[in-house]
């Protein structure tokens, strides 16, 4: 606001939504597409950031072994890094099988923060392509039996632990009104995609 001569004069700034950047959440079982997605997805939108949350898990030492700390901790480091590339205009993409509601709303905080379009996705299988899907990529990467040694899978229950997260997945989705549900048929990766961008343009 400044004031002349016998008058005040306000000044407005004007934000065009097409430069807002956005936060994009794939969420979903291990397995489902999602790392293929988002990948796709920064393949197409300069400096748009593909944050890998597990990818900084392994990079601490003794990462297994210091759970929950851990876990705590790549999360504090997503936060802070989703954040950062907001604030600077660009587009955040993180395919992650999220479980807990408040790593949601902590995102939500950060892209309101940041005037950022906040979209999130489930991309959903049954629990049975879910256990399958996840099989077959283990095989696939020269697992025998499809579970990597030593991972949380394998140590937590294999494919018991591979439909409580399908659980998971499900329990958080019914309870984010604005969540958008896609369907994924295995192998239909650019139909899959085109859906995503359908919902991310409708913002």
């Amino acid at each position: 606001m400044k004031k002349g001569i016998g008058k005040t004069v306000r000044i407005t700034k004007t934000v065009d939504n097409r430069d807002r950047p956005k936060l994009i959440i794939l969420n979903g079982c291990p397995g489902v597409g999602k790392s293929t997605l988002s990948k796709k997805y920064v393949d197409n939108h300069p400096m748009a950031l593909n944050l890998d949350i597990d990818t900084i898990w392994f990079m601490m030492g003794q990462w297994q072994e210091s759970r929950p700390k851990s876990h705590e901790q790549k999360m504090r480091l997503a936060y802070v890094l989703a954040n950062e590339h907001l604030r600077c205009g660009y587009d955040v993409v993180i395919a992650q099988h999220l479980e807990n509601t408040s790593y949601l709303e902590i995102f939500s905080k950060i892209a309101k923060k940041q005037h950022a379009y906040f979209i999130e996705i489930c991309l959903k299988n049954s629990a049975d392509v879910a256990v399958k899907r996840f099989i077959e990529r283990g095989k696939a990467s020269g697992h025998r039996n499809g579970f990597r040694p030593g991972g949380i899978v394998d140590t937590e229950g294999r494919e018991s632990k591979i439909l409580q997260m399908h659980k998971q997945v499900e329990r958080v989705t019914r309870s984010r009104a604005n969540t958008h549900v896609i369907e994924v048929e295995h192998g239909k990766i650019e139909e899959t995609y085109q859906a995503i961008m359908s919902r991310v343009t409708r913002e």
